[in-house]
């Protein structure tokens, strides 16, 4: 595994193949998530998906969905289910 930084990314390659790219942040103190990240963990703790940081940042759709399911019981794990089919099909 090898970390490669450029002026306006972040790319983390093994075997040189590159597994992932990130836009850098300029902003110090200034943290960047990425909801896909977190699907495994909310698959197993999905209550991540009330107050999770990395949650905030996605699409407004996916946002909108939350809010109404998490007015059910057992919402956070409809929520878990449906961003583990959209990260399988992204």
């Amino acid at each position: 595994m090898s970390t490669r930084l450029y002026p306006s990314r972040v790319e983390i390659a093994s075997d040189e193949a590159v597994v992932a790219s990130h836009a850098r942040v300029a902003d110090r103190g200034h943290i960047c998530y990425d909801w896909q990240h977190y699907i495994a963990l909310i698959q197993r703790k999905s209550g991540a998906l009330r107050n999770g940081a990395p949650f905030a940042d996605m699409p407004e759709p996916l946002l909108r969905l939350r809010q109404g399911l998490m007015r059910h019981d057992g919402g956070d794990k409809t929520m878990a289910q449906v961003l583990n089919c959209v990260s399988a099909t992204a």
